[in-house]
Parts: C-alpha cells; sequence; structure tokens
C-alpha cells in the first residue's frame, strides 16, 4: 500500500517483502545510489526491529538469533539507511520506521530495551519518523496495516502539506485512535527547504 502511495507521488521505488538479510543488505546499498546528489529520499520498514545497546536493528525473516552479540551480523542496523542520505548527498531523507511491535528475540538479552531508540545522530536534512515514542511498543492494526501506517496512507496525499505538517497530522491521527496509547515520534535534523509530498 506505501508502494502504491508514493508511485502516485512519482517516486521512484523499489520493494523489499520478507526481506532476508542479503536482500536487506543489497537494497539499503543500492538505495543510496538511487538518491543522487541533491535528490530526496525515503526509507520505509514496516516489520520487527529491536533497541540493543542504544542502536536500533531491523529484524531480517531468515534472522535466528540465539544470543545478543549476533544482533550486530544477523540483524541490520537502522543506522545504514540514515547513512544512505550522507553518501549521495541528499537535498532531503527520510527515514519511517514502523516497527517497534512485540519483540522476536530472547527476553534474556541484557543490552535489549523496550521499543526503539531516538537516533541521537543523523546527517543534515533528515526526518526520522518512528511509529511510537521512544521506549514504547506500536500496535499492529486490526486490519491489513498498523495503526501507524494506515494514517500515513490517510495523509500522505493530501496536497498542499509540507513534510512536517504531513507527520505531524499522522501523529495526531495515530494518537486519536489509539485513545493517547501511542503517539508517533518525529526528529528533524537541520532541513532548510520546505518540502512537499503533494502540492
Amino acid at each position: 500500500a506505501v508502494t502504491a502511495a508514493l508511485r502516485r507521488l512519482d517516486f521512484d521505488v523499489a520493494t523489499v517483502e520478507n526481506g532476508s538479510h542479503r536482500a536487506m543488505m543489497r537494497a539499503i546499498a543500492e538505495f543510496g545510489d538511487r538518491i543522487g546528489a541533491g535528490g530526496v529520499g525515503l526509507f520505509y520498514y514496516a516489520g520487527h526491529a529491536v533497541q540493543v545497546r542504544g542502536g536500533n536493528y531491523l529484524i531480517p525473516v531468515d534472522a535466528r538469533i540465539r544470543a545478543e552479540a549476533e544482533v550486530d551480523y544477523l540483524a541490520v542496523n537502522a543506522g545504514l539507511a540514515l547513512a544512505q542520505f550522507d553518501k549521495a548527498p541528499a537535498r532531503l531523507g527520510v527515514t519511517i520506521l514502523d516497527s517497534c511491535r512485540d519483540n522476536p528475540l530472547p527476553a534474556s538479552f541484557r543490552s535489549m530495551n523496550r521499543g526503539l531508540a531516538v537516533v541521537g545522530t543523523a546527517p543534515p536534512g533528515s526526518l526520522v519518523v518512528y511509529a511510537t515514542g521512544p521506549g514504547q511498543v506500536a500496535a499492529d492494526g486490526s486490519g491489513a496495516n498498523s495503526v501507524f501506517t494506515e494514517a500515513l496512507l490517510q495523509h500522505i496525499e493530501r496536497p498542499g502539506l509540507k513534510a512536517q505538517e504531513m507527520f505531524n497530522a499522522v501523529a495526531v491521527t495515530v494518537g486519536e485512535r489509539s485513545s493517547g496509547q501511542q503517539v508517533p515520534w518525529i526528529s528533524a535534523t537541520g532541513i532548510r527547504e520546505d518540502f512537499f509530498f503533494k502540492r
């Protein structure tokens, strides 16, 4: 559904569904190559992710993580996606993480924390959007998509909204639909110009 919406908005979209570790790593590297200098890049992830030692890791479908030390090489560090915006370098880099759900890893991991961590350092011109606040867990929703993604699909094609205004509208909608139990978190770093998904 997000792929279809972005294509209607004239994004050049590459989609990976149920990605293995190899597929995810390749897609992230190719993503950086596709942005181009001065371009706008958007990285959207929906699925399992965990916070370990203050870092966020995306969990591939083929990951069989049995020990905390294996997270570094069996999961995908979400920071790799942010690094692609610097690599381009991008005019604007948007990262959307709809991934703060139930944790698939053993509860015995000592450095694992609830929910995701807020990215401490992001390249200038970055907009990072989390489905819920730091250390919180997002709802899966009762339909094909999560509560957050349903709200994103509702607002992303609205004309005349700046990107930050659009994500604020998403946050308000998620908060209303979850009776205040889930409130998305938005972090902006050095954004110098307005961007509209749809004029």
